[in-house]
């Protein structure tokens, strides 16, 4: 009995201690959770600041509708939407979501807010959460 004892306890201390990365995630599980993210922070952010968010999400769906696969639109419009929410919103729930959103897309900023050395993958992932943010909005109106 105490050695089964001893390997549950052995077992779950393995299991608490293992490290767990968002970087291990696969594609889908990524999609999933920018989208959901993106939603959420758009929808939340208009019912704190309509006027605001009604600009994000025009910005947004703009770029969307622009869309191209090279930098350009969605990129320009996640910098837009990062430093107004980080830098304007009442909320810090809103602005550490974005934040732990970029983070998890890899993303680096210069000190104005710009995006570098984004990959094709980080800027599929970015159009991703900037379509979906238009989508959170548009769902709030």
């Amino acid at each position: 009995m105490r050695l089964i004892r001893l390997v549950f306890i052995l077992f779950a201390l393995a299991l608490i201690s293992a490290p767990v990365s968002c970087t291990k995630m696969t594609g889908p599980e990524k999609d999933v959770i920018i989208k959901i993210s993106a939603r959420r922070i758009a929808y939340q952010g208009l019912k704190a600041q309509p006027d605001v968010f009604i600009i994000l999400g025009s910005v947004a769906r703009e770029s969307c509708q622009l869309l191209t696969d090279k930098p350009g639109p969605s990129d320009i419009a996640f910098s837009i939407i990062f430093r107004t929410i980080a830098t304007k919103t009442q909320d810090p729930l809103l602005a550490q979501d974005i934040q732990d959103v970029a983070e998890l897309i890899g993303l680096k900023f210069d000190p104005d807010f710009n995006l570098l050395g984004l990959t094709p993958g980080q800027l599929d992932l970015v159009t991703l959460f900037v379509c979906s943010f238009a989508q959170g909005v548009e769902a709030g109106i």
